[in-house]
């Protein structure tokens, strides 16, 4: 399947809603990894029948990103924070917006009234539901459509919603048909701006260094990777050097007889069959006893651990983010390091690059500027210091606010190499990553 195969130039909204559908997946198997298969097919296939249009409602987006051009059918409450030229609120019918009281049972047959600080607001009145209203119709730009009907055979849904009355007095609202747009002036189409403030995270910024388009497929259209049954290892691994550089900072002694603790404490993989977790508790405990062994006497050095930092580079755009440690050495240099393990490491270049936007966010916190950048490699246990360079951090900033304007436009090219390529997890849904030998 590829992208721009889908018929009509609708392969934006069909990515979208397969992105979903692949977030679907991802979830149920999340929960039953290590279920019977038979089992695991069938109760998805329940799932998918009973629970699943509840779950993952139609139209809904949770991903800052990503703002499809298509319709997007969804509740008030859903669509707060965002706005659209054209809304629709339909239904617009008593008993319904705003709700009646219902009869019945409730959680008050349970909870006296009275035993409940300020116990009336839980319950909702015509005021909360006028101000909802009012939410739903400051989600237009531009065009907003109010309508009702009564439903056939429901005698409760025959008139109109008192919010309905109530807009009807408004010298701006235009009653019975629907005014014909066709005849105005138009000026000429133009892309629409997506996104008007950029907030990317340190992994964000990463795979759009990586690949445009994998940023794509993965953050704006939401298509998850396969499972990896090592998946948490280099998490847990990262937690517990975290707490190794916490402690230093307290002063607190660490020797290499803390390694079995610390990986009893921090190591999660809850993928792995009882013999891999028995191997990667092995490694881990040796990875993490090495590095203890081959830094204590740097301990005394670390300056931050785990430091967050948020970075503005102008016209709207920032990326935040943790630095993994920060050293100061004995010449007084500041040196920034990032902790990577072999497997399925991203590319030297790629680290670099984001070493340097940790340099400065380090330079914006502390008004100081880093001078090395250092990629220490975990399983290797070697460091690469690099000086932090002037023109890198200059090309940096250039390819940041560049990656901003791409996801304002839309506009993700492919960057195809066979290295890259055959390691990405999406090459199968990309026409020049296939290609690619």
């Amino acid at each position: 399947i590829r992208e721009e195969r889908a018929p009509g130039g609708r392969g934006e909204i069909v990515f979208y809603n397969l992105g979903k559908f692949s977030q679907l997946i991802s979830d149920f198997e999340e929960i039953h990894y290590k279920s019977d298969p038979i089992q695991k097919y069938k109760a998805f296939e329940g799932f998918l029948e009973h629970t699943a249009e509840d779950a993952y409602p139609e139209g809904w987006q949770d991903n800052a990103y990503a703002n499809p051009d298509a319709v997007r059918v969804m509740t008030i409450h859903q669509s707060k924070g965002m706005q659209w030229p054209a809304v629709f609120v339909p239904a617009l019918l008593r008993n319904s917006f705003p709700a009646s009281k219902m009869g019945g049972r409730s959680v008050w047959h349970l909870l006296p009234r009275e035993g409940v600080a300020d116990q009336a607001r839980y319950e909702g009145s015509v005021e909360d539901e006028r101000r909802l209203f009012y939410v739903a119709m400051t989600r237009s730009q531009k065009f907003l459509h109010l309508t009702w009907a009564p439903i056939p055979g429901n005698k409760r849904a025959q008139k109109a919603s008192e919010f309905w009355e109530d807009i009807l007095v408004s010298k701006w609202v235009k009653r019975g048909k629907a005014p014909d747009y066709a005849k105005r002036k138009r000026l000429p189409p133009q892309a629409k701006t997506s996104v008007a403030n950029v907030v990317f995270s340190f992994s964000d910024i990463k795979y759009f260094f990586e690949c445009p388009y994998q940023f794509k497929l993965r953050v704006l259209y939401g298509f998850n990777a396969p499972i990896h049954e090592a998946l948490g290892y280099g998490k847990s691994l990262h937690d517990a050097l975290a707490e190794v550089h916490a402690r230093a900072i307290r002063t607190e002694k660490i020797d290499v007889t803390d390694a079995a603790r610390l990986v009893e404490t921090h190591l999660h993989v809850p993928y792995a069959y009882p013999a891999l977790r028995e191997k990667l508790e092995g490694a881990a405990k040796k990875s993490i006893a090495e590095y203890i062994k081959d830094n204590q006497a740097l301990f005394d050095q670390i300056e931050f651990s785990e430091k967050k930092i948020e970075i503005s580079l102008g016209a709207g755009v920032s990326v935040i983010g943790r630095i993994d440690l920060v050293r100061r050495l004995d010449t007084d240099e500041i040196t920034i390091v990032d902790l990577k393990s072999t497997e399925r490491a991203q590319a030297e270049d790629v680290t670099e690059t984001q070493l340097h936007i940790y340099a400065l966010g380090y330079e914006e916190l502390t008004g100081r500027r880093a001078d090395l950048v250092e990629i220490y490699n975990l399983d290797k246990r070697e460091r690469k210091p690099r000086s932090v360079d002037d023109d890198l951090m200059k090309d940096v900033k250039d390819n940041v606010l560049a990656a901003a304007d791409a996801l304002r436009t839309g506009v993700m090219a492919k960057t195809p190499t066979a290295k890259k390529c055959a390691s990405c997890d999406y090459m199968r849904m990309c026409s020049e990553g296939a290609k690619v030998k």
